[in-house]
Parts: C-alpha cells; structure tokens; sequence
C-alpha cells in the first residue's frame, strides 16, 4: 500500500511524500494525520500532495464536520477518477459512508449537485442518485 510520510515544511505548510510513486487515498492519509497529532477531521495546515493530488487544496472547508470531503476533492474524483456516481465518491473514493452513514446522507445532496455541475447532468439526476444512494446507505444502518 501507499505510505506517505508527512514532514512540516517552510511557511506552516505539510507535505506528503509518497514512498512508492503512487497517491495516497484520503483513508490512509487521514491515519496518517491521526498518528501525527493532527485531527483526522479536518486539516488546520495547507497540505501540498507531490505526485497525484496537487491541485487541490486541503486547506478548503469540508462539507462535514465528522470527516473531511470537500468541492475540489469531489471534482478531482470526477474529472480525474471517473467517478460517476454518488455512491463511488462517497464509499468507495472517500470512505465518508463506512465512516457515518447519518453525516453521509446528510451532506449527499450537497455532493449529488456539485457532482451534476462537474458531469452537467440536470435534477431528475440529482434525484435519482439520492435515491440509490439513500437506498444503500439502509445496508450500512445499525
């Protein structure tokens, strides 16, 4: 698996070097952080990613407030990962759904529209992915 290895740098910024060329996903990013001191929940420092997720920035506001997912991470996902639905962003890209299944219904139709902006799908959509991923998210349900 990718480890990174996580060094503060100049100017209060963090950055990820990943020991074997291949990106990091954000699970084992978020371990990471954990394991360093830092919250697991958001990222307090601008994190700056060589090889892979340069271009968006972990400084930005998450939509939760019990992990982190943000807008630009959801527009990498579709146009860099091909992620076509909600489902693939919020389990298998992020995790969010097998993290809290209550905080991930409550932000998906926050996801579900940046999302449709990305792939210019209309709200018939929109609703129809709500409506398979509410169905899912009945499975992960205690």
């Amino acid at each position: 698996s990718a480890v990174c290895n996580i060094k503060d740098v100049n100017k209060g910024e963090t950055l990820i070097l990943l020991t074997d060329n291949k990106k990091a996903d954000l699970f084992e990013l978020m371990k990471l952080m954990k394991e360093e001191g830092q919250s697991s929940l958001y990222f307090p420092k601008k994190i700056k990613i060589i090889n892979g997720l340069k271009h968006i920035d972990f400084s930005e506001k998450s939509l939760s407030e019990k992990f982190y997912i943000s807008k630009s991470l959801i527009i990498h996902f579709v146009k860099n990962e091909m992620a076509i639905n909600i489902d693939d962003i919020m389990s298998r890209r992020t995790r969010c759904l097998f993290l809290d299944v209550e905080e991930s219904i409550k932000i998906a139709p926050i996801v579900v529209e940046i999302m449709a902006n990305e792939l210019l799908k209309d709200k018939i959509w929109e609703n129809k992915q709500l409506k398979s991923f509410y169905k899912l998210t009945n499975l992960y349900k205690i």
